[in-house]
């Protein structure tokens, strides 16, 4: 099942992103801290992503284009086979 759920995940993610992000808050502290969040994901976006941090401005400029494909029929299917199977779930007791 979990399989399932991460073909479904590399089915629907976009396959290119394009695009910027500009921000500033208020505290430069503030946007320090987003900034700071956002370095993680830097190798997934380094080529085609641009993160332009104001520390003296507020600001929130965002422009994203996504590239790939989504078919709602696999998507339809996953879903019914999930829910299907719901009772195989294993949870764990509390």
């Amino acid at each position: 099942m979990l399989e399932k759920l991460r073909k479904l995940l590399v089915h629907i993610l976009p396959k290119k992103i394009v695009g910027y992000f500009k921000f500033g808050f208020e505290d430069p502290a503030t946007t320090g801290q987003v900034l700071e969040g956002l370095a993680i994901f830097y190798p997934l976006y380094k080529d085609n992503f641009k993160i332009v941090p104001m520390f003296y401005d507020e600001i929130i400029e965002v422009d994203i284009s996504f590239k790939g494909k989504l078919r709602v029929f696999y998507a339809a299917y996953v879903a019914l086979i999930l829910w299907l199977n719901k009772k195989k779930i294993k949870t764990r007791p509390r």
